[in-house]
């Protein structure tokens, strides 16, 4: 199974291409800068950028519209000392980020708050920072996780949360379980912090931020699955580094399981091809190899040289000089019988909307997620990526106007799940569109 699947990531390696440009600010730097400024400040203040909107064609004699919005960040109501006008000490702060439509009332305003509970040395914010609370409303943020992480002079780590046997979990962006999992001895998040508040206090330069973690991820290709987690800021260089693409066993696992499922749905309705004209784009689109061609593509774009691996022994041999070591997995059944399908519950939208909004829960035929890890060659984990946990490929137009399960007598409402399917696919494996694919491109040129 597994030489199959790497001589399958081998074609969609010669198969990728270089995948799209994401759209990314030019004045971001100037933000991160403004933000670490304004936080470390006893007087409550703001960084804001103006992010460009597209330039729409109005309609008939409408006027244009600027679409352009107005991003923020706010910290207030801090609770620990100041010296100097900067904050210093532990203390609970307060982080707001607001984003407001340049030309008033044409776009909702979003925004979102976080409670953290901390330290400062002299306006520098340092060590563990942990999230006790989080809000949001309209639809451009996210909820902040509620865990704890550390913050170094350069580097970040991933958010954690404690459990009960006084372990560290990682987390991931949404605040559920990071995958691929990973866990920090009890105390080691306490003893990391205690070095940075240490070093700043005395004026010492201190290394960047570097956690130690156990990985069932890892396990299987790295002796007892330890790896350095030294996620940080610094320069990856990746245009004049060789990056080896390494699947997680899990990943050869789910990918075996997938053909499986796919081939039965392909088998079952052979007999009916000329019936079901979708039939064909589920079969072109649903196959993995779209899916590893577009990590490829995402990874061959941004760095010297791409190649396919087995494990990390890759690294110590010198073949290349960073290791991707992507995890995937699956879940629902979208290997459906016509009499499977035509009993589904059905779905409904709301008609008030603009867009079309589901609710009372619409069948879900598949749902994936996928993450990355960038490992150099001490084996140290510089960059995790969280690919997402996408949304999943649902019965959508069951609620709507032409109810296919009690109109179509034949096979066409099945045809219309092939079609779904096919449309899914598309739009997460796609080269061009691939969520995961996309996704990590947008990870990779931000090192640029």
């Amino acid at each position: 199974m597994k030489k199959y699947l790497i001589a399958s990531l081998l074609l969609a390696l010669c198969r990728s291409h270089v995948a799209r440009a994401a759209d990314l600010e030019d004045i971001m730097p100037k933000f991160a800068e403004d933000v670490k400024r304004v936080s470390g400040l006893c007087q409550s203040g703001a960084a804001q950028y103006r992010r460009q909107g597209e330039q729409l064609i109005p309609f008939g004699n409408e006027p244009p519209h600027d679409w352009s919005t107005i991003w923020s960040q706010r910290y207030v109501d801090w609770t620990g000392g100041c010296i100097d006008g900067k904050r210093d000490g532990i203390g609970s702060l307060t982080v707001v980020y607001e984003m407001v439509s340049v030309e008033p009332g044409l776009m909702p305003s979003s925004n979102a708050h976080a409670v953290m509970v901390g330290s400062f040395v002299r306006g520098r914010q340092l060590g563990i920072w942990c999230t006790t609370s989080s809000a949001t409303t309209g639809v451009t943020f996210s909820a902040q996780p509620i865990g704890c992480r550390i913050l170094g002079e350069t580097s970040t780590s991933l958010f954690y949360r404690k459990e009960a046997d006084g372990r560290w979990r990682a987390l991931d962006d949404m605040g559920g379980i990071s995958e691929p999992a990973a866990f920090l001895e009890a105390g080691a998040l306490e003893k990391e912090s205690a070095r940075l508040l240490s070093d700043a206090r005395a004026g010492r330069k201190s290394a960047p931020v570097t956690l130690v973690a156990q990985s069932p991820m890892i396990e299987e290709l790295v002796s007892g699955g330890h790896v350095t987690m030294a996620i940080n800021r610094d320069p990856l260089g990746l245009k004049t580094k060789r990056v080896a693409i390494v699947l997680t066993s899990q990943s050869l696992r789910e990918f075996d399981r997938f053909r499986r499922m796919r081939q039965a749905l392909i088998d079952a309705t052979s007999k009916d091809a000329k019936t079901l004209p979708s039939r064909d784009a589920f079969i072109s689109r649903s196959n993995p190899d779209n899916l590893i061609a577009g990590i490829a593509a995402a990874v061959r774009a941004k760095s010297l040289g791409i190649s396919a691996a087995d494990d990390l022994s890759v690294l110590k041999a010198g073949l290349a000089d960073y290791v991707l070591l992507f995890d995937w997995k699956f879940t629902e059944n979208f290997n459906l019988s016509p009499k499977d399908y035509k009993v589904l519950r059905k779905c409904s939208y709301d008609p008030s909307q603009d867009f079309v909004v589901y609710v009372n829960g619409c069948p879900t035929f598949y749902k994936e997620s996928g993450s990355a890890l960038l490992v150099d060659e001490k084996r140290n984990a510089v960059r995790q990526f969280d690919l997402g946990g996408f949304d999943g490929i649902i019965n959508s137009n069951a609620g709507l106007p032409y109810d296919y399960h009690s109109k179509c007598k034949n096979r066409c409402g099945y045809d219309e799940m092939l079609q779904m399917l096919a449309e899914g696919f598309k739009g997460k494996w796609s080269l061009e569109l691939g969520d995961f694919g996309r996704h990590l491109t947008a990870y990779l040129e931000a090192e640029e």
